[in-house]
């Protein structure tokens, strides 16, 4: 077996011995149980393999579980990005939406699901086949994360302003710039 396979196993091997409570689950716990039964149930690989492809600093803000280009799969709304998981025997297929780069999304509804379409510049995808109420939630919690993300920009202090300068100091600038492209 090629090296550096394992690595997962090892770390699942570790949190099983240790414990679930030395390890920050950064929100997945609580929006797997949003998610729901059957969405665990359909998702499982990838909702056991989800905590080792988040950032040390991102939190799972929604889950859904869905289709995407003919892929089974987990839909996870992070407070950094939107990515599409699917896991397979022997293949992980991972595609993922910048935040800021995601323009809009919508979500249609039928008897046998919902739809989730995610609009970017010059590019739509969509995720088929959502249980009821799902999209919906990636919708709304897309929204708020994009909403917070936007505030917390906004409410960064300003950097100081470049002292202006006063007669002198450009006189003197543009006779040491004169001095330098005379000599």
């Amino acid at each position: 077996m090629p090296a550096g396979t394992k690595h997962y196993e090892v770390a699942a091997d570790i949190v099983e011995t240790v414990g679930d409570q030395f390890f920050d689950d950064r929100g997945l716990a609580a929006a797997g149980e949003r998610l729901g039964k059957p969405g665990r149930l359909f998702g499982r690989k990838e909702f056991r393999h989800l905590g080792n492809l988040l950032r040390h600093s991102e939190h799972v803000q929604e889950l859904g579980q869905g289709q995407y280009q003919g892929k089974q799969g987990l839909v996870v709304l992070t407070d950094e990005r939107f990515f599409f998981l699917e896991k397979s025997l022997g293949s992980e297929t991972l595609e993922q939406f910048d935040l800021d780069a995601i323009s809009s999304m919508a979500v249609g509804k039928k008897m046998t699901g919902e739809t989730l379409q995610i609009f970017t510049a010059g590019h739509t995808a969509e995720v088929k086949s959502m249980g009821h109420g799902q999209a919906d939630a990636l919708e709304r919690n897309f929204r708020t994360v994009r909403h917070s993300r936007h505030q917390t920009v906004a409410a960064a202090p300003a950097p100081p302003a470049p002292a202006a300068m006063t007669t002198r100091s450009r006189r003197s600038s543009a006779w040491r710039h004169f001095e330098t492209v005379g000599s």
